[in-house]
């Protein structure tokens, strides 16, 4: 996807925005569809639930009897790590604050399942959109239909065998010498078949609420188009965000400009673009990673007031 990342960070460099909007007018459109906008507002705890409930079923083998609301703690707190670094790299790390030191090697293989779960998950309905949407997206833009195309289906299929065969790819990667002496002194654990399938599943049912709030904010900003360009563009631009790396401080720029990217090839070009992305953005990323951050001090709070 090298060669796709490099092309969609170009063209969005190079197209910069400059559409005008009115938050009045975002308001009046919240305020007139009040029932779906609360809908999508409910929805993002839901959405984190259910990573909470992916996150309880993969590492159910490394801390027994984890609750519902200890799992949460770890997703809003690796949120917030995620937040401010490149591709969320920090979310691995923030998840780890409830488990034991020992115990980080499986912990990291057990957050390796469900990122790419979740990866997968964009890839495969990615790819299905892109093929769905391609007669459209081929006029505007060959080179990058092209590439999508063949790079989605040979990355979904790459990433689905290291998905179900991770125990076979570690002992590929552990006859390298400088990482066969550091795997053999780790005691690594995998899934099992059965937690496999059930972490996937619930990274499709997390796919499916994400892809319900952003139709419900297309439908508060009355994006004129059918409801097929609509899920296809979606696909597509939940697809790109996966695959496009770009420095953590321009994770919301890139957002934005990917939707626009996307949404102009099938002819949605206006401010309204930037405001559904930005809303979507708060209500699925900013405000999960605060409450991560608040999490995370009430416990030094706790710590400080014990030892002292």
């Amino acid at each position: 996807m090298g060669f796709v990342s490099y092309y969609v960070y170009h063209y969005i460099s190079a197209t910069s925005i400059k559409l005008d909007f009115s938050f009045k007018d975002f308001s009046r459109l919240v305020s007139e569809n009040w029932i779906l906008s609360l809908t999508l507002l409910l929805l993002s705890p839901l959405n984190s639930l259910v990573e909470a409930r992916k996150w309880q079923v993969a590492i159910q083998h490394i801390v027994p009897k984890v609750t519902i609301g200890r799992s949460l703690k770890m997703i809003y707190v690796g949120a917030a790590a995620g937040l401010i670094t490149p591709s969320k790299i920090g979310e691995y790390g923030g998840r780890l604050i409830d488990i034991p030191v020992q115990k980080y090697p499986q912990a990291i293989v057990a957050n390796f399942y469900c990122s790419v779960s979740q990866n997968l998950t964009n890839l495969i309905i990615g790819f299905t959109a892109i093929v769905v949407l391609s007669n459209q997206l081929y006029g505007h833009f060959q080179f990058i239909t092209i590439s999508l195309v063949t790079m989605g289906g040979i990355s979904s299929l790459v990433l689905l065998l290291l998905y179900y065969n991770l125990p076979m790819f570690t002992r590929i990667v552990g006859k390298i010498s400088f990482l066969k002496k550091w795997l053999a002194s780790k005691e690594i654990k995998y899934e099992s078949k059965v937690h496999v399938d059930t972490i996937l599943r619930w990274a499709f049912i997390r796919y499916a609420i994400y892809l319900l709030q952003y139709l419900l904010v297309v439908e508060i900003l009355n994006f004129e188009i059918g409801w097929l360009e609509k899920i296809g563009a979606i696909g597509i631009i939940f697809l790109l965000q996966s695959v496009v790396v770009l420095p953590s401080l321009l994770g919301i720029v890139a957002r934005v400009e990917i939707a626009y990217f996307v949404w102009a090839s099938v002819g949605m070009i206006n401010g309204d673009v930037l405001m559904a992305t930005l809303f979507l953005w708060m209500v699925n990323l900013a405000l999960p990673a605060t409450l991560g951050a608040i999490w995370l001090l009430l416990d030094r709070q706790n710590l400080d007031e014990k030892y002292n």
